[in-house]
């Protein structure tokens, strides 16, 4: 059944209980819900069967998390926002040691162009982040999301693991800023339509991380597939990259700023239309295809 904003009941039980489950249904709440509860553990029956949904008509996010030390599990729930995002994630971590996201959805309004809203968002993890069968939704030609996954980590400790799962209706895809170490195997990346010109698939905006692997991954109708930024030994193995034609200076994948200790091997370019270029390296990188 559908609840009519449940967290006005549940809002202690939610901010100090370790752990909370939804059965089956529709939780409609107006604001976003803030907690920083550790060891905590968020379950539903399915990323499909039970959405929390924000329908507050002002900017706001879904679910923020902020423990310190922190170690926080969410699994079978999908979370939805009704309107524009505006600057909010609908799912934002913060400080935690430990972080893990298995079978969760992020739903955007269908239609609901934003310009710096994010599907979720993670920053400064300590020690580990894992995303199992995790997908941010959106809608066939609309850029709903300004970046689906951004992880963030200062001082470069955090690492993080995505598996499986989508990423749709995003200008950038997966962004990324420093960290120690990323793996991210077997995930889909679009943007829904050809028509969207410019957009980055998998973007390492900040200098100083290493370890990196990108293994069957698969990336559509993004101006740059992959763009590496200052990566210290990555790599991208057995990797799909297809219809990155649309803007200007299209390419599959774009190593600069001393990317080094590198390998490209198993990589499929569908689409890169005439403009396009397969791989790109500037003049510090140093990588083996």
């Amino acid at each position: 059944g559908t609840n009519a904003d449940p967290w006005v009941g549940w809002s202690g039980v939610f901010t100090a209980a370790k752990e909370v489950h939804f059965p089956a249904g529709e939780y409609i709440h107006s604001a976003t819900i803030s907690t920083t509860v550790n060891n905590m553990l968020i379950t539903g029956e399915g990323m499909d069967a039970s959405i929390i949904r924000c329908n507050a008509a002002a900017e706001a996010g879904n679910l923020s998390i902020n423990p310190t030390p922190g170690n926080v599990t969410i699994e079978n729930l999908q979370f939805s926002r009704e309107s524009s995002l505006g600057t909010q994630p609908i799912l934002n971590f913060q400080g935690m040691d430990e972080l893990r996201l298995r079978n969760v959805a992020m739903t955007a309004a269908s239609g609901s162009t934003v310009t710096s809203g994010y599907g979720v968002e993670v920053v400064d993890i300590v020690r580990a982040c894992s995303f199992e069968n995790v997908e941010v939704r959106g809608s066939t030609g609309v850029r709903e999301f300004a970046r689906g996954m951004s992880l963030k980590t200062a001082g470069g400790s955090g690492r993080y693991l995505i598996m499986g799962g989508s990423v749709e209706g995003s200008l950038r895809g997966l962004h990324v800023g420093t960290g120690s170490g990323l793996t991210v195997v077997g995930t889909r990346v679009r943007l829904q339509s050809t028509a969207q010109t410019g957009g980055t698939g998998i973007f390492f905006a900040g200098g100083g991380f290493s370890e990196v692997g990108l293994f069957g991954v698969h990336i559509l109708n993004y101006n740059k597939a992959i763009d590496l930024n200052n990566v210290d030994g990555f790599s991208i193995l057995n990797c799909r990259l297809e219809g990155f034609e649309a803007g200007a200076t299209p390419r599959g994948i774009h190593l600069q700023n001393s990317c080094r200790n590198g390998l490209i091997s198993g990589l499929v370019l569908v689409n890169a239309g005439s403009a396009g270029t397969g791989v790109e390296l500037d003049a510090t990188a140093h990588v083996g295809i």
